[in-house]
């Protein structure tokens, strides 16, 4: 059975919002006070995004809150999941 890994999910988010905005990573990164190694991990799914930066990052990137609380809720159950298995 394949699960998604959330951290996986919100990185591809943040990336695709990041360029349909043509943002540059370093631009964003430094607008949400993190080094671009990071938020390259968390785009590429290596780290997750700090949930206090959540709110940050949506307004940046005009991403809705919804979305990115949806993903961390099936995160949530899917980790639940894979503790059963």
């Amino acid at each position: 059975m394949d699960f998604v890994n959330i951290k996986t999910e919100v990185g591809i988010l943040i990336r695709t919002k990041r360029k349909e905005l043509k943002l540059r990573q370093k631009t964003v990164a430094d607008q949400l006070g993190f080094t671009n190694a990071f938020l390259a991990k968390i785009e590429n799914g290596s780290s997750k995004l700090p949930v206090k930066y959540i709110d940050q990052i949506s307004t940046l990137l005009k991403i809705e809150r919804p979305i990115i609380y949806e993903a961390l809720e099936k995160d949530f159950a899917s980790q639940l999941k894979r503790k059963m298995l």
